[in-house]
């Protein structure tokens, strides 16, 4: 007995390329693309169509594929996907085709995805879908990892690369149960959470909180600068899509506290404009990112007296270079960096002094400056 099955109504592309006649359609394929200069562009998404329903939390890839008008596979291009209000870049993997993950966050029942292509010598063209994000079946919520939204806690730059030792921050959704607060209990941290882990690597991070919505951890010291890092959320087994980061060998970042940068003064007391930073006391800067020490410390373990980050570190204050007297991590406490330096005479004194550490080349905290008080 035959069975008939309702399909739901979709758009599917169709790009047809046409090639002119006689000469031009005997050559052969290598022939034709010496003999074509191509003018434009065209794209086609391969994965989406309008009408298509996609699950909330679950991971969709975004593929599409480029050719010109000659008939050939565009490379070198720059291709991107906004889908949802979300930017998703799109990697070439050969043969005209440029691929992304987009996790739907939210039920949206005209959710928009938008293909931009650009190119060095042809025109940038757009494809446009509607598609309808809704929940999944069940009620099922797989954890979701923020498109990148992996970053060092003490600059929260999105975009920088994660350094070896580092404290950092994962944004998401459902990534502990509704109402979660949990905190690390215990030096050396534990991985594991209200039933949330991060895998970087080949390692289970250290935790030091786990919520909804943010986790902090220490990317483990086995990270290699130069290479590539897989993050793996799991929270109660579900498993956020996989993201991929940069190492370097330092990133550098001050934290901040009481709308300040996290300061310390000779007595260990935090500046504030009650008490300010004064020309020529030693200051102690609370930072991360700073790297690899020596001695070594394990992932997730306390620091011990005199663990020296490997890379020097300057600090300037209203852009005027200060001594730098130590560089380490805080002894006891885990992936926590303190820079002793010598407020220097010709700082002008004020409520809001710029402060920046600069490691291996790179100043800390690009995307938020942090300042502090200085008095005479």
């Amino acid at each position: 007995m035959g069975a008939s099955f309702a399909r739901p109504d979709q758009d599917v592309d169709v790009l047809l390329n046409v090639s002119a006649p006689d000469t031009v359609a005997s050559m052969r394929s290598e022939e034709r693309a010496a003999a074509c200069a191509p003018t434009k562009m065209d794209l086609v998404g391969a994965t989406v169509g309008n009408g298509v329903n996609v699950p909330v939390s679950f991971p969709l890839v975004l593929l599409t594929q480029v050719i010109d008008d000659c008939g050939q596979a565009v490379t070198g291009a720059t291709a991107l996907a906004v889908a949802d209000g979300q930017n998703v870049p799109l990697a070439e993997v050969g043969g005209g085709l440029y691929s992304g993950n987009w996790t739907p966050q939210k039920t949206n029942a005209a959710a928009t995805i938008v293909f931009t292509i650009f190119h060095p010598t042809l025109a940038t063209v757009q494809q446009n879908f509607k598609v309808a994000a809704v929940a999944a079946s069940g009620g099922t919520a797989l954890p979701v990892l923020f498109n990148q939204g992996v970053v060092e806690t003490a600059g929260l730059s999105q975009g920088r690369p994660l350094v070896p030792g580092g404290i950092i921050s994962l944004f998401g959704l459902n990534m502990a149960p509704l109402g979660t607060l949990a905190f690390a209990s215990a030096i050396p941290l534990e991985q594991s959470l209200a039933q949330t882990s991060v895998r970087i690597g080949n390692v289970n991070a250290p935790l030091y909180f786990v919520s909804p919505q943010q986790i902090n951890a220490q990317l483990p010291f086995e990270a290699v600068p130069g290479e590539t890092v897989t993050v793996v959320l799991n929270a109660g087994g579900g498993l956020a899509a996989p993201q991929q980061y940069q190492i370097a060998p330092a990133q550098p970042g001050i934290f901040s506290a009481a709308g300040n940068a996290a300061v310390l003064d000779e007595q260990s007391r935090l500046i504030t404009s009650q008490n300010p930073a004064r020309i020529g006391q030693t200051i102690q800067i609370i930072a991360g990112g700073l790297g690899i020490t020596n001695p070594a410390v394990a992932s997730g373990a306390g620091s011990p007296f005199g663990s020296s980050t490997q890379i020097p570190v300057a600090v300037t204050i209203e852009g005027v270079p200060a001594t730098v007297l130590s560089q380490e991590l805080v002894p006891g406490l885990v992936g926590l960096y303190q820079v002793k330096a010598i407020v220097p005479a010709g700082v002008t004194p004020g409520n809001a002094v710029p402060l920046v550490i600069t490691q291996n080349g790179i100043p800390s905290n690009p995307d938020l400056p942090v300042t502090l008080p200085v008095a005479p």
